[in-house]
């Protein structure tokens, strides 16, 4: 199992001093952003199963803002592009950035490094 505490402490610290709150308030700011995220990405595979290009463009706006809250701007800025081409009615390879989102987010979102 890979150690995440880099991630998290990285988070935390960022959020202790962005927003001046206490580390157990980071640490509940944390866990929100977790569960949040990892149901907004569940959502957003099945809008693009569905081909939902409204509802991915919807998800995508989500995350981007649950990623931007906590200081995770390289991802915000892959949720920003499928959101917007989604917007733009745009048939990219959504699944591949999710991929990526995945893997970026892996040792954030839980400790075995598994998405579901």
């Amino acid at each position: 199992m890979k150690n995440i505490a880099p991630e998290v402490e990285n988070i935390k610290a960022w959020l202790v001093e962005s927003y001046d709150i206490s580390t157990d308030q980071a640490g509940r700011l944390i866990d929100a952003f977790r569960d949040s995220v990892s149901d907004t990405l569940a959502i957003l595979k099945k809008n693009i199963a569905d081909a939902d290009l409204h509802g991915i463009s919807q998800s995508a706006h989500k995350i981007k803002g649950s990623l931007r809250q906590v200081g995770l701007f390289e991802a915000g800025e892959i949720a920003l592009s499928m959101e917007q081409a989604a917007s733009k009615g745009e048939k990219i390879d959504y699944s591949g950035a999710v991929d990526i989102l995945e893997e970026m987010l892996k040792p954030v979102i839980l400790p075995d490094g598994k998405m579901d």
